[in-house]
């Protein structure tokens, strides 16, 4: 009779920790894992007033996809206003898509090229297209608000401490579970001229290079 209670005792146990291995296995090493670009893309546009148009790139290195995926981008200007040690948080508009941009699945990079370019709307950002919140910004940043002639490098020149943050939620295809992805910190050292190519590096281009065959003939 003890050595059937042991016995069953000790494949309980073995059953909790093949249990908990296979969880940890399917939860830590075969994920989703969306990689973003360690720069900001600059490149020159006729569609935007200022000249510019800033871009950032993601990708997922993971073993699995991921699904169902909302990407939001935060600004955030310390010394902005009355209080210089208060910190101001600011949603980006992305792809003129508003403050969260959705994507329905990002495949796995061996699968095929997952790769998604984005671009920052600097211009449509909310705080700098009300004119009562402008009072508390320079002349220079009001009159280039008004004239949706924003740069990004302006923000991020803003206060004492200004810089940018990537994050993405989604879903994991296999397992369901959400999962949360984010950026470093991007400052205004952050911005490389050129554009994204196959992976998240970014390759600087001489000038009439960077822009498109149509951007090139209406310019």
């Amino acid at each position: 009779m003890v050595e059937i209670l042991i016995s069953i005792s000790i494949g309980f146990i073995f059953g909790i920790i093949a249990s908990l291995l296979a969880w940890w296995f399917q939860s830590h090493l075969i994920v989703p894992n969306i990689q973003f670009s360690p720069y900001i893309s600059k490149i020159p546009s006729v569609e935007n007033k200022s000249g510019y148009k800033y871009r950032f790139k993601l990708e997922n290195s993971g073993k699995r996809s991921v699904i169902d995926i909302e990407i939001m981008a935060r600004l955030r200007i310390k010394g902005a206003g009355d209080f210089p040690n208060n910190w101001r948080v600011y949603y980006i508009t992305l792809d003129n898509f508003g403050i969260g941009y959705k994507i329905p699945i990002i495949t796995r990079k061996k699968e095929k090229k997952s790769g998604h370019i984005i671009t920052l709307d600097v211009n449509e950002i909310v705080e700098f297209k009300n004119l009562e919140r402008l009072e508390r910004y320079p002349d220079n940043i009001k009159l280039k608000a008004k004239e949706n002639t924003l740069l990004l490098e302006d923000l991020l020149s803003l206060g004492s401490e200004a810089n940018i943050r990537i994050e993405a939620f989604g879903f994991d295809e296999f397992s369901g579970a959400r999962k949360f992805f984010s950026s470093k910190f991007y400052t205004i050292h952050d911005i490389r001229e050129g554009r994204f190519h196959d992976g998240l590096e970014i390759k600087k281009l001489n000038n009439q290079k960077q822009l498109h065959l149509w951007e090139r003939i209406f310019k």
